[in-house]
């Protein structure tokens, strides 16, 4: 394969994005990497606050097994969830039972990837699609350039950059892709409990990423809803999100 060349020569201009306005609404999402089924799904948007659910795109470097979220899209959709399609590439060697083989060539080859599983889950062009990163501090200069190539191979396949990844990386990933919406995971500020609805929906500035569009509050967590046929309290395991936009996979900017 061709080398990685860093020089901005023939890679499509980031499209110009919609400011959002001072003061926006927030908007509370989850996610899990396991469909947790139809009644579930159905049970969560009528009966909790939530909004808006990861979609994870299988299979994936780092994620290597259907989940169930693939044939889901139209379903969701219906039910009115916003959707945040999910990428789980390369990882560090620190994060165990992942493809640790992170180079530039490999980020092409899975922005290319990701975008196909994308437009078959259904998604639309320019839909924003996140690549997820699961290791914390320090960013690594082969990490950087894995997301660079890898925006950039996303990109010439229609869709939009976003990344996954906690605070500490996310100034670092921004600079590298600016047009890249950020994720920020952060959960000093919130303890784990079970959940009851209304969930938090703090704004993702408050996360430690000024200008973050999406924040992952706490991780593996029990929330209850109410099932919509019995009527009855349930509980289902799940991350806890919030977000500036009802549907994340719209590219979006802070004002």
């Amino acid at each position: 394969m061709p080398s990685f060349d860093p020089s901005p020569s023939n890679k499509p201009s980031p499209p110009s994005l919609p400011a959002l306005p001072p003061g926006v609404n927030t908007f509370a999402g989850m996610d899990k990497s396991d469909y947790p089924g139809d009644r579930v799904m159905e049970s969560l948007i009528r009966t909790t606050n939530l909004d808006w659910t990861g979609f994870y795109l299988t299979p994936a470097p780092s994620q290597g097994h259907q989940l169930g979220w693939m044939p889901k899209h139209k379903f969701l959709r219906s039910l009115g969830w916003g959707l945040a399609p999910i990428y789980v590439g390369r990882q560090e060697p620190s994060i165990p039972r992942a493809d640790h083989r992170m180079t530039p060539e490999n980020g092409k080859i899975d922005g290319t990837h990701a975008a196909q599983l994308a437009a078959a889950a259904g998604f639309p062009p320019r839909s924003v699609v996140y690549l997820d990163f699961e290791n914390g501090p320090p960013l690594t200069k082969k990490a950087t350039a894995y997301y660079v190539a890898w925006a950039e191979a996303l990109r010439l396949g229609g869709f939009s950059p976003g990344v996954y990844c906690l605070h500490g990386l996310a100034v670092g990933l921004r600079a590298a892709v600016p047009d890249g919406l950020i994720w920020a995971v952060n959960y000093s500020k919130f303890s784990k409990k079970l959940f009851s609805s209304p969930f938090p929906q703090p704004d993702p500035d408050r996360s430690g990423v000024p200008g973050a569009t999406m924040w992952q509050l706490i991780g593996n967590v029990f929330v209850e809803y109410v099932d919509n046929v019995t009527g009855t309290k349930q509980k289902v395991f799940v991350d806890l999100n919030s977000s500036v936009t009802k549907d994340p996979s719209v590219q979006l900017r802070r004002a």
